[in-house]
């Protein structure tokens, strides 16, 4: 049993055991993230990629994340993405990954908005 803050709701409460145990299962049963390992991660703004970004930061991934806005760029970046990509696009996206892993790509990539793309 944990303790909820009084000033934090129920309902925030619930998100964000649901939320933290979504990013463990990515980080461990998904693809058991190394250190050292390139990830990248669509939507890194949201709930569960801010999540990501402070995750993969302590198991010493190389972390890309990828956002539309700048504003959701800094959070990204606040919530420790070593690298973050303002696009969705493509090409866009593909060609920075590969600028930053020096061709190499990513061995792992948790995307939760390419169903919002198609």
């Amino acid at each position: 049993m944990s303790k909820v803050p009084d000033n934090v709701s129920d309902e925030v409460a619930a998100g964000s055991l649901v939320g933290g145990l979504t990013v463990l299962t990515l980080v461990r049963e998904s693809y058991a993230v190394k250190k050292g390992d390139w990830i990248l991660v669509h939507a890194a703004a949201g709930g569960t990629g801010l999540l990501l970004g402070q995750i993969l930061k302590d198991l010493g991934a190389h972390s890309i994340g990828t956002v539309s806005s700048a504003e959701k760029a800094k959070l990204a970046e606040e919530a420790g993405f070593e690298h973050v990509i303002q696009s969705y696009e493509h090409d866009t996206v593909l060609s920075k990954v590969k600028e930053l892993t020096n061709g190499e790509g990513v061995i792992c990539v948790y995307d939760g908005v390419w169903y919002l793309l198609r």
